[in-house]
Formats: C-alpha cells, structure tokens, sequence
C-alpha cells in the first residue's frame, strides 16, 4: 500500500549465513513503530532468526516501552520474548535527543 517491496519478508535467506560472511552478528534497529498487529508480519519475520547470530534493538519515545513490549509478547509470544531479552539479544532503547545531540555537536564544533 506504501510502496513496500516487502523484501524483509524472505524466508529463503538465512541469517547465520550473513552474519557468518560478515564476521559477526547481525543488528536490526527498531525505530518509530509501534509493534502492534499491523507491523506483525515483519516482526515475526524478525523473531524467526536465530538468537545467537541476530541482536534488536527497539527505541522507544517517552513511556512506550511497557506498550512495545506487551504488542512483542502478543505477537511473537512471551518464551521467545524472554529468552531474547535474557540472553540480551533483545534491548530497549530511549530515543535520545537528536536536537540536543546535534546541537551540542554544534557547540563544540563552533568552539573549535
């Protein structure tokens, strides 16, 4: 509908194989969804690969990160859900402040 060519949705592709040719694991950042029913094919997709070669992070703003995680352990279940965040494959993230961020950098670049 958005103009997706729905290529992150390919079962054919293993991750231990790109993660193996890259020499290490493969991150994939979450950032600026809500993690519900709509974004479940995707985040199935994700939660598929093998937790040893594949990390997420999920950055969340203000509060949400109790909401993003009940919409994970509804759509891909609380087991996975657990063994990911215990073996630290899972995190949440704080949006940082970009503004404040990039202003900063200004900052010191100005002071130079």
């Amino acid at each position: 509908m958005n103009d997706t060519d729905y290529l992150f949705l390919s079962h054919d592709r293993e991750v231990s194989n790109i993660a193996e040719g890259s020499g290490g694991e493969l991150e994939i950042y979450v950032w600026g969804h809500s993690m519900d029913a709509s974004d479940g094919d995707y985040v199935k997709e994700i939660f598929d690969f093998d937790e040893n070669f594949v990390s997420v992070k999920v950055f969340y703003f203000g509060s949400a990160k109790f909401e993003l995680l009940a919409n994970l352990l509804k759509i891909v279940g609380r087991e996975k859900i657990e063994r990911w965040m215990k073996k630290g494959s899972l995190k949440f993230e704080k949006v940082p402040d970009l503004y404040e961020l990039n202003f900063a950098k200004q900052t010191v670049e100005h002071e130079r």
